[in-house]
């Protein structure tokens, strides 16, 4: 995620919303989303729910409940500040999740437990908070002039090419036995050593973060319809570790 961008997105709405903004209010204090200070750049992530917290609420009422002076541009705009403030919110839990996650290091069950609200994350909240303010910015592009657009069309693009490289992807490759691994045992070991490999290709860090390496290939088995005999429920990350033993994934 570009998030100059985004930034420069924040800055954009605020401005053409800053008659409905009240004074100071993205710096009222929340403490039920303060982060606690023993974790590394908790301000940062105090910050962020907070002003997801804020953006959220002030868009949602602009936009459900507008002021009859709103104009069209506004009334736009005030969607798009709900979708931030969303993005902003869930982006800044599911970074402070993997925060918790190093901490319990060790503690296998406590991170796997944490590494589920992680998964659901990267998997429902951030993909949709993302689509929602692609959507929601197509329609507010149109009230700007091209040169007040042309810095957020990136952002645009960058949805589009996603979404073609997903329509295009129709293979399974994780079916293809990788020539460095050892004889898979189960037949379900190939592709959870592919898809391990593919997300530490993506997140290097994951080599030295195996319960959530595990977690995340529990994920990808699940969602290639990839499931214990009987094809119901996922497997454990525990049984995962066992198709890993003995191959490199870097």
């Amino acid at each position: 995620m570009d998030w100059w961008i985004y930034k420069q997105l924040r800055s954009q709405i605020l401005t053409d919303l800053r008659k409905y903004v009240p004074d100071g209010y993205f710096s009222r204090e929340i403490n039920e989303l303060t982060a606690s200070n023993t974790i590394i750049g908790s301000k940062y992530f105090t910050d962020e729910l907070k002003w997801g917290y804020h953006a959220t609420n002030l868009g949602r009422t602009l936009f459900f409940e507008p002021d009859a002076s709103l104009t069209a541009r506004q009334t736009a705009a005030s969607e798009v500040l709900m979708n931030l403030g969303l993005l902003a919110g869930f982006d800044a839990y599911y970074k402070l999740l993997l925060k918790f996650i190093e901490i319990s290091k060790g503690q296998e069950e406590d991170s796997i437990n944490i590494s589920d609200a992680v998964i659901q994350l990267e998997k429902q909240q951030l993909p949709t908070s993302k689509n929602n303010i692609h959507q929601s910015l197509n329609r507010y592009l149109h009230y700007l002039s091209d040169q007040e657009a042309k810095p957020f069309k990136f952002l645009l693009k960058d949805s589009h090419q996603k979404q073609s490289v997903q329509q295009d992807n129709d293979i399974n490759p994780w079916d293809t036995l990788d020539p460095r691994d050892p004889d898979p045992k189960q037949p379900w070991y190939t592709p959870a050593r592919y898809f391990s490999r593919q997300l530490v290709r993506d997140d290097p860090t994951l080599l030295t973060k195996r319960d959530i390496l595990v977690a995340k290939v529990v994920q990808s088995l699940t969602n290639a319809g990839i499931k214990k005999r009987g094809g119901i429920n996922p497997f454990s990350p525990g049984t995962i570790k066992k198709a890993l033993s003995n191959v490199s994934l870097g």
